[in-house]
C-alpha cells in the first residue's frame, strides 16, 4: 500500500479545493482566480495548519524554501490548467455540419434546385414520393438513401459544408446565425426533410456562379436526366450575363 507523506496528502486536498472552486465559478475565467488562490493555501500551509506531533519530522518539507514544496506546487498548477482548459474547450459550440447531417438522414430527404427570379427548376425525390402525371419531367428524377450520399460525396469535393436556414423572410446561416443579401444568390439548394428526421429544411446557397455550374456538373454525373442539368446550367449562365 502506497503511504503519502504529509506534505503530499496537503497538496492532494488543495488540489480537491481548487478544482471545486472552478467547478463552482464556472468557465475559464475562474481559472486564474482558483490559481491565485491555490498559491496563497500553499504558501501559508506551514504557518496555517499546525502540524501533528507525526507530521513534526516532515515538517522540512513545508518550507518556503523546500525544492519538494515548489516542484509538487508546479506540478499541481501545470495539472489544473491543463485539466480547465480541456473542459472549457469541449463547452465550446460546434460547428454545424452540413455533410454529417445529411450523411445521418439519407433516407429521409429530398432535394430541389432553382434560381432567384426563374421559373425553372429540379427536383430529386425519394422513391416513395408520388408525383402526379402532369408533373415536368425534371421534377420526376428519383433518388435514394445510395444516391443521397453519392450526392453528399459531390458536396464533400465541392467543399461545401454551410447550411443556411430560411426563417423571418430571409436565409440564416446556421454558425453565424448571420443572414446573407438576397442579391447576392444565385443558386439555391434546398434539402426537404421529413419528419422525424428534421424539423426545417436546410439550405445551400451559392453566390457564386462558376462553383455552382461546377456543382451542377458534377451531380449530372450521378444521374441519366442529363438534359435537365444543362438546363440548370444554361439558365445559370443567363443570370450570370
Amino acid at each position: 500500500m502506497l503511504t503519502l507523506l504529509p506534505a503530499q496528502k496537503y497538496f492532494l486536498h488543495l488540489l480537491k479545493i481548487t478544482r471545486l472552486r472552478i467547478s463552482r465559478s464556472g468557465g475559464l475565467a475562474s481559472i486564474q482566480s482558483a490559481l491565485v488562490s491555490l498559491r496563497l493555501d500553499v504558501g501559508t500551509a506551514d504557518r496555517t495548519k499546525p502540524p501533528s506531533h507525526n507530521e513534526t519530522i516532515a515538517q522540512p518539507l513545508y518550507t518556503s524554501s523546500s525544492p519538494f514544496k515548489m516542484k509538487t506546487k508546479s506540478i499541481i498548477l501545470f495539472l489544473l490548467l491543463v485539466n480547465s482548459l480541456a473542459c472549457f474547450s469541449q463547452e465550446k459550440v460546434k460547428k454545424y455540419d452540413l455533410q454529417a447531417d445529411l450523411s445521418s438522414s439519407l433516407e429521409c430527404w429530398d432535394l430541389f434546385i432553382f434560381f432567384p427570379e426563374s421559373d425553372y427548376s429540379v427536383a430529386i425525390n425519394r422513391e416513395d414520393i408520388g408525383l402526379s402525371k402532369n408533373s415536368k419531367l425534371c421534377h420526376k428524377i428519383r433518388t435514394n438513401s445510395k444516391i443521397n450520399q453519392l450526392i453528399v460525396d459531390v458536396l464533400k469535393r465541392n467543399l461545401i459544408n454551410d447550411g443556411y436556414e430560411f426563417t423571418e423572410n430571409e436565409y440564416v446561416n446556421f454558425d453565424t446565425g448571420k443572414p446573407i443579401k438576397y442579391e447576392l444568390i444565385k443558386m439555391f439548394v434546398n434539402f426537404s426533410f421529413i419528419d422525424p428526421c428534421h424539423n426545417s429544411d436546410v439550405v445551400i446557397l451559392f453566390t457564386d456562379v462558376n462553383k455552382a455550374s461546377k456543382f451542377i456538373n458534377d451531380l449530372s454525373n450521378i444521374f441519366k436526366e442529363k438534359e435537365c442539368f444543362k438546363k440548370l446550367n444554361r439558365t445559370l449562365k443567363i443570370k450570370k450575363n
